[in-house]
């Protein structure tokens, strides 16, 4: 399903993260350790959700899905430059 939905968002120049040159392996990392969601989890995500799930149980999962999805087994999801 992944590289489906990433070969659909490619057709959209607004997609950034899914174009060829982009890793989005790097990018999500970078989204991990500047907290760059940070504020609008807390002040807006949060509010919408039906189960509280703290910013930090949201950040782990995330950091569980990069390492399942980047791992040298499952890079041929997308090569990661």
């Amino acid at each position: 399903m992944f590289s489906e939905v990433l070969e659909e968002r490619k057709k959209h120049e607004k997609c950034y993260s899914a174009m060829d040159n982009c890793s989005l392996e790097k990018v999500l990392n970078e989204i991990i350790e500047r907290d760059v969601y940070k504020n609008d989890y807390e002040t807006i995500t949060t509010n919408l959700l039906f189960e509280v799930v703290p910013y930090q149980d949201a950040i782990n999962n995330l950091k569980d899905i990069v390492k399942k999805c980047f791992t040298t087994s499952n890079k041929k999801m997308r090569s990661i430059k």
